[in-house]
This record gives structure tokens, C-alpha cells and sequence, in this order.
């Protein structure tokens, strides 16, 4: 049930910088008539239809969809309570692992038996057993439909962080429904004293549960330390009037970063237009107009560029299409 999770999130906002980011909230520390400049927190936007800002998970799963580790479970959604089964665990692994970028060998399909070289996810998971991950399920399988339990995670997200020879510490009992004789003790309890996980709540840390995938969000962006990848502070002009602000808390701080349209359209690569130059927010909004139908959202220029692939930031350029599409619309919605 829901009701169990919140313990997962109750040490986010306690740690570090790069995890306040994800706990940012949504707020312009100062926009005063006169002032010629600004920082502004700007919070993160939403890019699924299904994880409103104020889920308990949205900034991770932000953190992983800015990060191209995640372009939703189709069309616009995230799909945050579907449990996740092997076969996305490992696509999920080796991004966060390697980053966005990377493209596993083809699969041989020689590995297991029950994955076969067209499989979904059939790279990741020979690449995930190429890194001593994953052994497979036994038989020489590795059972990619079934679920992921919370115990199982935690001995991949370890060997994930650390190596396929990484043992952790002998465990001490950290968890009422863990006993130190329990299979994963000691890699649940390591998950914990790196303050990956605090459990299920009661004390407990509920091991047989499957992962859900605002779970697997977490885990991810506490294991491998990921953040944001630009800086959430604003120093250049403040917005002009109402429709300028709203651009930059809805569009702007989402396609301003260097792994989307801030990689070219700004003021020092200087590929125009420069709607996601980061010197003067009132400069970018001038610069996107032109691209932006007000009428259908779907239908602007920009969204076709990046649904035809153009700086398209995660795997599926239909989905780029649709997340921009969500951003326009809130923007315009904002001014409502």
C-alpha cells in the first residue's frame, strides 16, 4: 500500500546540497520593482503528466528524466506505482550507472536462456551480467518479467555503486522484519547506513515488497549521488512582467539546461534563436516566441524539432515531443 512508502523520501530534504536541489520548492526569493537582478529558486517542472509536484518522489524522478535516464512509461506519464520488473531494473541500473549516453553491445543472446536477442532490454541485461551484476534467476535464466523485491535491489544497487566484489559489513539487525540470518541482511543494512533507503516504516524495511518505480527513482538519485545537471540559480535580469516569470518557471529551467536546448541556443554557443540563453530571461522569452503556438502547444516548432530527435534528451524523440508539449501548456496555463 502507498501508505508505506513515505519513509522512503523522510531523509531527503536532510542531506547535502545535491539532494536539497531535488528538495527544492517551487519559489522566487526576490522579484522587487527596480532591482536590475535576481536569483531565483526555481523549482523543478513537471515533465509527467501523472507526478505533480507535489508527489513525494517528483524531484527524483525529475533528477532521473533530466538526466535521460528516463523518458516515462509512454506518452506523457511516468507510471510512478507500477512495480517494476528485471528487465527495466536493468536499463534503469546501467544508466544511472553509466549516464544516458550509453549503449550496451547488442545482446547474443547467449546468456540466458529466456532472453533473447530481441527481448526488451536485452542488451542491458547482458551487460548488467557482463558487469557481475546479476547472475540470472538459476537455470541459466534470468527471468525478466518477474518482479524486483526491495531485498533483491538493494544487493544490485550495491554491486552497482561498488563492483561485482563488494561485500558490505556484517549486518546487526537494523530492521524488525529483518533477521541477521535473512538472505540480503547485510545488503539491506548497508543501504541504510549510506542513508540510501530508511525503509518501509514501523521500523521495518519490508523485503518481499516489489520496487515501484518512484521507489526505483529514489534508490537511484541516493545511490549514484545524481543531480540536477545545471545549477538552480538565476542571476541575470529579473522577468520584465507576469508572462516573462512564467515562461521561466514553466519552460525556461527546463530547456535552459546543457543536456537539452541550453547546449546551443544560448548566448555563448550562439546558435539561434537563443530561448535558452542563461544571461537574461527576458532576451530567451523574446527569442522563443516565434516558436511557440499558443493555440495548439503540440503544434509549435520547437516541439517538432525536438519530436523529430533534434537535442531530444531521452531515448524516445515522441516522448521529447510530448514532455515539451507539457511544458509549453503549463506555462501557458500559468498566466490563466
Amino acid at each position: 500500500m502507498k501508505s508505506s512508502w513515505p519513509h522512503e523520501h523522510s531523509m531527503s530534504c536532510r542531506r547535502d546540497m545535491d539532494t536539497r536541489r531535488a528538495c527544492r520548492g517551487f519559489s522566487i526569493l526576490a522579484i522587487l520593482a527596480g532591482l536590475q537582478f535576481v536569483t531565483a529558486n526555481i523549482a523543478a517542472a513537471q515533465s509527467f503528466t501523472d507526478v505533480p509536484p507535489d508527489h513525494w518522489a517528483a524531484s527524483f524522478i525529475e533528477i532521473l528524466a533530466g538526466n535521460g535516464i528516463t523518458s516515462g512509461c509512454g506518452g506523457t506519464e511516468y507510471c510512478p506505482d507500477v512495480a517494476l520488473n528485471r528487465a527495466k531494473m536493468a536499463v534503469f541500473l546501467e544508466r544511472g550507472m553509466r549516464g544516458s549516453s550509453f549503449l550496451p553491445p547488442p545482446a547474443t543472446g547467449n546468456r540466458f536462456l529466456d532472453v533473447a536477442p530481441n527481448d526488451f532490454g536485452a542488451d542491458y541485461i547482458e551487460q548488467l551480467a557482463n558487469d557481475g551484476i546479476t547472475a540470472g534467476c538459476g537455470n541459466n535464466n534470468y527471468c525478466p518479467g518477474e518482479l524486483v523485491t526491495r531485498a533483491q535491489m538493494a544487493v544490485f544497487l550495491l554491486r552497482a555503486k561498488y563492483g561485482s566484489a563488494y561485500l558490505p559489513p556484517a549486518p546487526t539487525g537494523l530492521f524488525g522484519d529483518v533477521d541477521t540470518s535473512h538472505w540480503a541482511a547485510a545488503w539491506i543494512e548497508q543501504l541504510a547506513v549510506e542513508g540510501i533507503t530508511s525503509g518501509c516504516g514501523g521500523g521495518n524495511f519490508c523485503p518481499d515488497n516489489p520496487v515501484e518505480r518512484d521507489q526505483m527513482a529514489v534508490f537511484l538519485v541516493r545511490a549514484f549521488d545524481l543531480s540536477l545537471p545545471d545549477p538552480d540559480t538565476y542571476t541575470g535580469p529579473a522577468a520584465r512582467d507576469a508572462d516573462v516569470l512564467a515562461y521561466q518557471q514553466e519552460l525556461w529551467v527546463n530547456i535552459e539546461p546543457s543536456n537539452r536546448c541550453g547546449s546551443c541556443h544560448n548566448q555563448t554557443i550562439g546558435q539561434v534563436p537563443l530561448f535558452a540563453r542563461d544571461d537574461d530571461v527576458n532576451q530567451a522569452y523574446d527569442a522563443i516566441l516565434p516558436f511557440v503556438d499558443t493555440m495548439d502547444p503540440s503544434a509549435s516548432i520547437i516541439v517538432t524539432k525536438v519530436a523529430s530527435g533534434h537535442n531530444c534528451w531521452v531515448a524516445d524523440p515522441a516522448a521529447c515531443g510530448a514532455i515539451m508539449t507539457t511544458w509549453i501548456e503549463n506555462w501557458l496555463g500559468a498566466l490563466n
